[in-house]
């Protein structure tokens, strides 16, 4: 008898500290859960200002998980598969990150790596996440990679990265490792390939660097390419167009200079032409 006392002492008292563990610990939850949802729902507004300007998330504790819905044009509060997009989805979960991070490191949120996050978010909604990073996390260094041009031109152009802080990678192998373009280093590595006899080498790498230079005087010249929707432009569609924009432009400088007497400005067109 004096055992079964004790077994059931025990028990009773075991129940008791776990009752009281876990309720100490969904306080400490909810404590938690309330001050990212609140930054949660803000840098998530903040995307997506045009459309949900009046989001809200709820979190709680829910039998050892995490209960998350948010609401969807004020028709209630859902889980976020049920109503929204995968898009939206994906911007919940940067914007979770992003909060998480805050309330973790709070000022030494210093670094970060961003990969591929926003491939499914709306270009719209993308420069809208530039200009949070910017604005939120100014003092966090950020690494963002991406295969996406588009993505990486609206970087630039919201301020986030500039053309100094970026790279473009065009291929690596287990040779060479990444391949940088650099207009100066790109010779001087073709130069070291055909030296040691990888002339196949050396052409892949010049068909490359040729591939994004022609890029870059598209843009630069307003070059008309037959229009690709994915963006796939390879040589055969940049280099052609770029040199007939160029050769265009050349005569119009030559017409002008010789219409206004400036034999300096025509000498340095006709050459250049």
């Amino acid at each position: 008898m004096p055992r079964h006392e004790s077994a059931k002492n025990a028990a009773t008292a075991g129940r008791t500290v776990y009752e009281s563990f876990c309720k100490i610990m969904e306080q400490q939850l909810e404590e938690l859960y309330k001050s990212v949802e609140k930054d949660f729902s803000g840098f998530y507004r903040s995307i997506n200002s045009d459309d949900e300007g009046d989001f809200v998330a709820q979190m709680k504790p829910k039998e050892g998980s995490l209960s998350l819905d948010v609401n969807f044009f004020d028709r209630g509060l859902f889980p976020p598969a049920a109503y929204h997009s995968e898009g939206h989805q994906d911007g919940m979960g940067v914007c979770l990150y992003l909060a998480l991070m805050k309330r973790l490191f709070g000022g030494n949120f210093r670094f970060c790596l961003l990969d591929d996050v926003v491939m499914s978010v709306d270009s719209g909604h993308r420069y809208e996440f530039c200009k949070l990073l910017k604005t939120e996390f100014p003092q966090t260094q950020f690494v963002i990679t991406t295969h996406d041009r588009l993505w990486a031109e609206q970087m630039k152009s919201a301020g986030l990265v500039t053309s100094r802080s970026s790279l473009v990678f065009h291929g690596w192998s287990i040779d060479t490792g990444p391949l940088v373009e650099s207009s100066v280093e790109v010779w001087e590595d073709m130069e070291r390939t055909l030296e040691r006899g990888k002339v196949e080498v050396a052409a892949a790498t010049l068909r490359r660097h040729l591939e994004y230079v022609s890029r870059q005087l598209a843009g630069d010249l307003a070059a008309s390419p037959v229009f690709r929707p994915d963006g796939n432009y390879d040589l055969g569609d940049l280099l052609p167009n770029v040199l007939s924009r160029m050769k265009k432009l050349l005569v119009q400088a030559v017409n002008a200079a010789q219409s206004w007497g400036r034999e300096e400005a025509l000498q340095k067109a006709s050459d250049m032409r």
